[in-house]
């Protein structure tokens, strides 16, 4: 059988899978006690659901309480040792969602410049960017096919904010 070749070129690219900067806004409970991680690009919001043990590892560092603590956290192990093997987090992309579970990818770079990666849940990903103080990113169409929410949605508190 001949060997076909494809033209790049001719190829459309139409950029959703273009990696576009997030945030994250907040962690709210709602009236069921049911938790959800607020993403937001400054013209969305979306809220992934988390279970209440990511939600309590989530706010712990996003509120800076584990750079006091007496005790580190498994995450903190984690870059801990990355750092003595002379690894570093290089980026943090939210990559896919399929149902209601929402994989990042997170890129390492050793110190012989070799990549390696590994796919983690929306939570260790986003801690793991916070630790790193690595910008956390979504493929453009993993975002666009979240579904916005609702600016009237009844949540009970933010799990962490401003202070």
């Amino acid at each position: 059988m001949k060997d076909k070749k494809i033209d790049r070129h001719s190829l459309e690219n139409d950029n959703r899978y273009e990696l576009i900067p997030i945030l994250v806004e907040s962690v709210v409970v709602n009236p069921e006690g049911r938790s959800f991680v607020v993403l937001g690009d400054g013209d969305k919001k979306s809220a992934v659901e988390i279970n209440s043990f990511e939600s309590g590892m989530l706010t712990f560092v996003a509120k800076d309480y584990h750079k006091n603590s007496h005790i580190q956290t498994i995450h903190q192990a984690f870059v801990k040792l990355a750092e003595i093997y002379k690894s570093n987090v290089v980026s943090v992309e939210i990559e896919n969602k399929v149902g209601d579970v929402v994989y990042t990818s997170v890129k390492f770079v050793d110190k012989n410049l070799n990549n390696f990666y590994l796919v983690m849940s929306l939570c260790d990903g986003v801690i793991l960017s916070i630790l790193s103080q690595t910008n956390l990113k979504i493929v453009f169409d993993v975002w666009d096919n979240m579904e916005p929410l609702d600016e009237d949605w009844d949540y009970e508190n933010f799990m962490f904010d401003e202070d």
